[in-house]
């Protein structure tokens, strides 16, 4: 996984993922070793429930954004995330 290898800023991830799910790939980056478990992760998911939402929340997304992909919903859960502006 890259993120052992280096820090990243943030992870937008696709929830639905050929050998693994959103929720199973947000727990494996949680349990990694710090700083690498606290990057903020944004999923893409096509459902909109809030099952699905509350599934991945406790698996430890920070945010979603559904598909279709609007670009003001992605701009909206990035922006708390990106530095502060001078």
């Amino acid at each position: 996984m890259c993120l052992a290898a280096r820090p990243y800023d943030l992870v937008l991830m696709d929830t639905v993922l050929p050998d693994y799910d959103g929720s199973q790939m947000a727990k494996r980056i949680r349990t990694m070793q710090a700083p690498s478990s606290d990057v903020p992760i944004v999923g893409i998911t096509a459902s909109g429930s809030s099952e699905d939402l509350q599934g991945l929340v406790e698996a430890g997304l920070n945010a979603r954004v559904t598909k279709p992909i609007q670009g003001r919903a992605l701009y909206a859960a990035l922006v708390p995330f990106l530095p502060a502006q001078a």
